[in-house]
């Protein structure tokens, strides 16, 4: 004699505690964002797409991405420049606090060199050593 199939709901609820039993690895997969080459930029062409309020305030947007196209961290400010430091910063932390090394190069269409000592965009990014260029 067979034993009767489980209703759908069962296997609705065991599918759903298997994804939920691997959910910090998917996440983990998805988000992934640490990586060996970053890339900063800032533009003004986001900003003059904004509507409402923001769109007259907003001049620059600046943006960390890592060689995948991954957005890290992003800024939106009234003038070039602005809110740098924390938008390094912010990325630096989040690498220190996973654990992760230190990128090997971080690349930028300006301020890369000084001929004078250490470079605007590396003292961004204290205390890492990575190659700006």
């Amino acid at each position: 004699m067979r034993m009767p199939l489980p209703l759908a709901q069962w296997f609705e609820t065991v599918h759903s505690n298997d994804i939920l039993s691997h959910l910090d690895e998917m996440k983990g997969v998805i988000t992934f964002t640490y990586s060996r080459i970053l890339k900063m930029d800032s533009t003004k062409k986001i900003t003059k797409k904004l509507a409402g309020g923001i769109g007259d305030s907003a001049a620059w947007m600046s943006n960390i991405g890592n060689e995948l196209g991954q957005v890290l961290n992003s800024v939106l400010t009234s003038g070039e420049g602005a809110g740098l430091e924390e938008l390094c910063q912010g990325v630096v932390t989040r690498y220190k606090d996973a654990g992760q090394a230190e990128p090997e190069a971080i690349y930028v269409d300006r301020d890369c060199c000084s001929q004078s000592g250490v470079s605007s965009v590396a003292k961004l990014f204290h205390p890492w050593q990575t190659t700006v260029r």
